[in-house]
């Protein structure tokens, strides 16, 4: 009989990586976004790769150790200790070596919206990411009752800090874009107009037609959205419906924090592996092989 993939994994100590690692990492994670995106335009198509791949590398080891951990649940739940099945699918490596594209895919839409962010949105930033390094210790004691030790990281940054991120960067995006921010007035337009405005004023900047074509895409979607809501919502006849329209306009500012969440979650994940000196349920080091090749 064979041995069950699971016991013979080292133990996870109980300890995370402290806080003032956090406020030193997040911080200077969100610095390296900014000069990434600020210099996404001016660079070639080469190298747009390797940019993406910097900021793609803790989208992926977010994604990939929960993945892993709800693998290895099923598994552990439906296949007996001796079976092949659970030997063959517990290192995951198919499926974290296709979470690298995924994780690709979120880089590139996370710069190309920073690209596209003004002082005010950054500054909305910094105050995110220290509240957010700040709140992950306490949300991990709150559940630290209801949940296993050795899973409580994984989860605790799949679901509250995600969810609780998520919320307070939409909202405060949307107040932001409509009441401080400077918005052009649109309203004589055609919003074909807005739209290709938008898009030839970025892409025509861009020193590589792929880069143009991504933050030109982006900017049509944000100046369609604050010309819809110039012109759709004073019409709408009843509150509810405007509150509704409002609603979906948080789309927009959503996708982003989605995407600048799972990215600096992922910082706080490579952390923890960091100072526990092993991946979480892997034996193999932070940088995997999966996601170099």
């Amino acid at each position: 009989m064979s041995q069950d993939p699971a016991s013979t994994e080292p133990p996870v100590p109980k300890t995370a990586a402290p806080v003032a690692s956090r406020l030193l990492a997040m911080p200077a994670a969100t610095a390296v976004l900014f000069l990434l995106a600020h210099s996404l335009l001016d660079s070639p198509c080469w190298s747009l790769f390797f940019l993406a791949a910097i900021i793609a590398w803790p989208i992926w080891h977010y994604q990939q150790e929960y993945l892993l951990f709800q693998r290895r649940a099923i598994l552990a739940r439906a296949t007996t200790a001796d079976s092949n099945i659970r030997r063959w699918l517990w290192s995951g490596r198919l499926s974290r070596g296709l979470q690298v594209f995924v994780s690709l895919a979120w880089a590139f839409v996370l710069l190309g919206f920073s690209a596209l962010l003004k002082p005010q949105h950054w500054w909305l930033l910094a105050a995110d990411v220290l509240l957010l390094a700040l709140m992950v210790g306490p949300v991990r004691q709150r559940m630290a009752s209801q949940i296993q030790e050795q899973q409580l990281g994984v989860l605790v940054r799949r679901w509250p800090m995600l969810l609780l991120n998520l919320v307070f960067l939409s909202i405060g995006f949307l107040l932001l874009d409509f009441f401080v921010v400077a918005v052009a007035d649109t309203r004589g337009m055609a919003w074909y107009t807005v739209a290709e405005s938008a898009f030839s004023e970025h892409s025509s900047m861009a020193a590589c037609p792929l880069s143009g074509y991504l933050v030109g895409l982006l900017a049509s979607g944000a100046q369609l959205t604050s010309h819809l809501s110039q012109i759709v919502i004073p019409k709408l006849p009843d509150a509810q419906l405007r509150l509704a329209a409002w609603g979906l306009f948080l789309i927009q500012a959503g996708i982003f924090a989605y995407a600048y969440t799972r990215f600096q979650l992922g910082i706080v994940a490579l952390l923890d592996a960091r100072k526990l000196r092993l991946e979480t349920f892997t034996g193999e080091g932070s940088f995997s092989k999966a996601f170099v090749i």
